[in-house]
């Protein structure tokens, strides 16, 4: 049973890891929702709602930092995108990608992040 699962994952895996842009024609745009995992760098343009967590972003930008969460590292939805010839630019630099770090499904009475913006309303905006 387990050669057939890992046969199936691998198959998978090879399958998925051929499409290219040009293979992609029925995706026109990409639409992220989510929280950190998928955060393109929504805190670049918005407020975290916290001085000190935008004063350390800034500073993380000042430096070089270009990645998702001002990090600097490419995300996985920017790699995802890509696949499809796409952009998963935040919402903020002109794209699509409403997701940002810390966000939760609903609303919480102690949020990592001040001014997040959670899932339900990501997609409601």
């Amino acid at each position: 049973m387990k050669k057939i699962v890992h046969a199936a994952a691998a198959l998978t895996f090879a399958s998925l890891s051929t499409f290219s842009a040009a293979s992609a024609g029925g995706f026109n745009q990409f639409i992220g929702f989510g929280d950190s995992t998928m955060d393109t760098g929504y805190f670049r343009y918005h407020t975290t709602g916290s001085t000190i967590d935008d004063q350390a972003i800034l500073a993380a930008i000042n430096l070089g930092a270009t990645g998702g969460w001002a990090g600097n590292g490419v995300m996985n939805t920017t790699i995802l995108a890509g696949q499809f010839g796409l952009s998963a630019a935040t919402i903020g630099g002109g794209g699509t990608n409403y997701a940002n770090g810390g966000a939760t499904t609903v609303p919480n009475n102690a949020p990592i992040m001040p001014a997040n913006v959670t899932t339900i309303q990501q997609i409601d905006n």
